[in-house]
């Protein structure tokens, strides 16, 4: 018996510690997009207009032209040109638009969108890491058991004494709806990333305990 209780024990360690594998590589598969960035169209960043440039060269050749030409009216027509112009090519080089901080916006769903995948994905990783405890503890309760039916040194009344030590066994405690509370506190994506790292580990206690006291179950066989 107390080898039998040893292996099987054994086995159960082991698949406590597969189990947490397996589920933290569910939830790590729970992808949470972080807000991404971007900028507005109408306030894109521009350079200089071309006809900024145009009307500075024109200022230039106007300035030429005045100090060239012998009369006084043909000067003040040269510079008040020139003065036109350079005055035109700053006012339109400084009303171009600049680029604006960018803003923060969704990566494409609305956060409670987010927040119903997330959850729905966190059950899943729940309930089939509940599902392969429950499936291997069947097979161990079987094999246990007819163990003890089988053993030659026992007899009837300590065979069923034995068996109903041991009738059910451990179930991971966990309530899916601890994390639907959980998730309904998040306000954002870093929120919601919290919450399902913070019910990843009462998994794992859960994983932890269920073990433990499935052990000692089946170790206790051995004070009967």
């Amino acid at each position: 018996m107390e080898t039998k209780v040893k292996q099987i024990n054994g086995e159960i360690s082991g698949k406590g510690a597969w189990l947490k594998d397996k589920a933290n590589t569910f939830f790590a598969g729970i992808y949470i997009p972080v807000s991404r960035q971007i900028t507005p169209a109408n306030t894109e960043k521009k350079g200089t207009p071309p006809i900024s440039y145009i009307l500075y060269g024109l200022a230039g050749l106007a300035v030429i032209n005045g100090f060239a030409v012998g009369a006084t009216f043909g000067k003040l027509c040269s510079f008040g040109v020139a003065a036109a112009s350079a005055y035109g090519g700053h006012k339109l080089s400084k009303n171009t638009p600049q680029a604006a901080k960018p803003n923060t916006v969704p990566t494409g769903i609305s956060f409670p969108q987010l927040k119903n995948e997330v959850t729905a994905k966190v059950i899943d990783a729940v309930k089939k890491t509940s599902e392969a405890w429950e499936n291997f503890m069947e097979l161990k309760q079987k094999e246990i058991q007819g163990f003890i039916q089988d053993a030659n040194d026992l007899s009837a009344a300590q065979k069923d004494a034995l068996i109903s030590k041991i009738y059910l066994y451990e179930i991971i405690d966990i309530r899916l709806v601890d994390f639907s509370s959980l998730a309904n506190t998040a306000n954002n994506a870093a929120d919601l990333r919290t919450a399902v790292d913070a019910y990843k580990t009462k998994l794992f206690a859960a994983i932890d305990l269920a073990v433990n006291k499935q052990t000692a179950k089946y170790q206790s066989l051995l004070q009967a």
